[in-house]
């Protein structure tokens, strides 16, 4: 359903997206990760129509998002991690102005309420706290009825219970077959609602895959073994030096092994019984969205997510 290949895109002399690629489905919440500066702000200004790009091509149903750069003509919408609005006027009429059709009070009503934002939509935006700005964000992103949404950090600025809203909120419209590409740098709730991940670094996609896949197959696995007595660190070392495994960590007589790349726990087991070591437990220890993020972002100049 869309479509976002090889793209790339210069600001003067630097390279800053290199052959990006996007593939999502229909009725799919899919997240967009990647540390400051890597470039996800620039893709989704592309995405939306709002920036052009040098090379590569994206479609939304077969229809080039460049060629057809009228918002109105493309059903999405699309929330600015800053939404911009007129603060001399309320809530209200700003989202009656976001309206591609005149506005229906009720509509407008019902949609500030279901952002939580009802109460106070007859206040100047100047007023409003940065998170009422981001709830009233979303209101507008959604105001056209849109089928694709575009969600650049919706809840960064909400408190835990605003950013429950929004997730659930950003569920239900998933569960209504809505297709939304959202970038957090809150990487629970990514791993929370996301049904595929896409991480980029750098201006490059450095990976792309389902969040179970992701989860089971993209990251080094690590095993918790308790045994009779403890193992010998020697021995662990010797194992890395062997590239059987990549960390470890005793406590006693239970370890945490990282192993290395595809090897298979029952290497480390079989080393450790040929060495006179009973195994009492083995358990595989579960890893989240984080691990992953760290692991394959965590080695360059690029420290902090967002």
């Amino acid at each position: 359903m869309y479509s976002f290949c090889n793209i790339s895109k210069h600001f003067k002399n630097e390279k800053v997206l290199k052959d990006i690629s996007i593939n999502m489905n229909e009725g799919e919440i899919y997240g967009f990760l990647g540390c400051n500066g890597a470039g996800k702000t620039t893709t989704m200004n592309i995405l939306s129509g709002l920036a052009s790009y040098d090379s590569g091509i994206c479609l939304w149903n077969g229809r080039n998002i460049e060629l057809e750069r009228i918002p109105l003509e493309i059903p999405l919408g699309y929330m600015m991690e800053e939404p911009i609005f007129y603060n001399w006027m309320t809530g209200f009429e700003n989202l009656s102005l976001y309206s591609s059709k005149p506005p229906e009070k009720n509509t407008i009503l019902r949609l500030l309420d279901t952002v939580g934002m009802l109460k106070s939509c007859n206040k100047r935006v100047s007023s409003y706290s940065r998170g009422m700005k981001q709830r009233l964000g979303m209101a507008c992103a959604l105001v056209n009825n849109p089928d694709f949404l575009i969600l650049d950090e919706p809840t960064s600025a909400l408190d835990p219970e605003g950013r429950k809203d929004i997730l659930n909120l950003v569920s239900d419209l998933r569960d209504r077959g809505k297709s939304i590409i959202l970038s957090t740098h809150i990487l629970n709730d990514a791993e929370a609602i996301c049904d595929k991940v896409g991480i980029i670094r750098n201006g490059k996609t450095i990976l792309e895959d389902s969040m179970e896949n992701l989860l089971d197959n993209h990251l080094s696995q690590i095993y918790s073994i308790e045994t009779d007595i403890s193992i010998d660190e020697n021995l662990l070392y010797s194992l890395i030096r062997k590239k059987v495994i990549k960390d470890f960590r005793n406590e006693g007589s239970v370890s945490s092994i990282t192993l290395k790349g595809n090897k298979g726990i029952n290497d480390v087991l079989s080393v450790l019984m040929d060495n006179g070591m009973r195994i009492l437990e083995v358990k595989r220890i579960k890893q989240s969205l984080e691990n992953i993020f760290i692991e394959r972002t965590g080695d360059n100049d690029e420290t902090s997510v967002a």
